[in-house]
């Protein structure tokens, strides 16, 4: 909590240096962070509150301390809000386009983890529109899969193949394929999120568009443990014979020769 407290403090007298020299978008990025600092104490709005990391087993958890930690409540949502209704001023000031696209799709993030999904999702669009418009089109595609993540957790499932087209192509195109992989993980991890708040509606659909990059990524790892996963959720309801295909198809990926996974922590050790 010590640390925290230090890290406001230090972040609250840079802003204030940055409008003493007269910079705004300083400001207003000191601003964003300290919104950030309030909305998610565990990882970055960016990645949806989520982990980015991999893992060597045969599904796609992390260690229960890690999973526990993801998508934590907000510290302090109200502190969050006028944080960001700061930088929205101090960007518009500055006529930075961008830096207000960047602060619609932070508040995207505070909706959803302070039960309004169908604002996130709202937000999490405006946001995608207007990063792409404003010529950040990776953000935008973060953006995106954000408002594809709230709005199933408003209950709209999404076409899996619908949702990681656009994902694949830009991850094997003059796009970045990091980023790409990086909207799968999202995924995937809110899979498993919803999987432990025993949502399986939600989880299998987090799950699908996972699967769904991974195959278009040409990853058969990842692949083959979000398969695992799905697996587990038909488990957990119940539904074994589902949960058997889910398996069946998981072993003929593992079993099928192809190219090397980047994304296999084993292949780093």
């Amino acid at each position: 909590a010590r640390a925290g407290q230090d890290a406001g403090a230090a972040l609250a007298a840079a802003r204030t240096g940055f409008v003493a020299q007269g910079n705004r978008r300083g400001a207003a990025g000191v601003s964003v962070v300290l919104g950030d600092h309030a909305t998610a104490p565990f990882a970055s709005p960016a990645t949806w509150g989520f982990a980015m990391a991999t893992t060597s087993s045969r599904n796609s958890g992390l260690p229960r301390s890690t999973e526990a930690l993801e998508r934590s409540p907000a510290r302090d949502a109200a502190a969050a809000a006028a944080a960001y209704d700061d930088a929205e001023e101090l960007y518009a000031a500055a006529g930075d386009r961008r830096g207000s696209a960047v602060v619609t799709w932070r508040r995207a993030y505070l909706a959803s983890v302070t039960g309004r999904p169908d604002l996130a999702a709202e937000r999490a669009e405006t946001a995608a529109a207007a990063l792409a418009a404003a010529g950040d089109q990776g953000s935008a595609l973060l953006a995106d899969a954000h408002a594809v993540l709230a709005g199933i957790a408003d209950g709209r499932m999404p076409v899996a193949d619908e949702v990681a087209a656009p994902v694949v192509a830009w991850g094997t195109g003059s796009g970045s394929l990091s980023q790409a992989v990086a909207v799968g993980i999202m995924f995937a991890r809110a899979g498993r999120h919803w999987g432990r708040e025993r949502r399986p509606e939600r989880a299998l659909a987090a799950f699908a568009v996972a699967e769904a990059i991974w195959t278009g990524l040409g990853r058969p790892v990842s692949r083959s443990q979000t398969l695992v996963d799905q697996a587990e959720t038909m488990t957990a309801i119940g539904a074994g014979r589902a949960a058997l295909l889910y398996l069946s198809r998981a072993v003929e990926v593992d079993d099928a020769p192809a190219a090397a996974d980047a994304t296999d922590p084993r292949l780093h050790r």
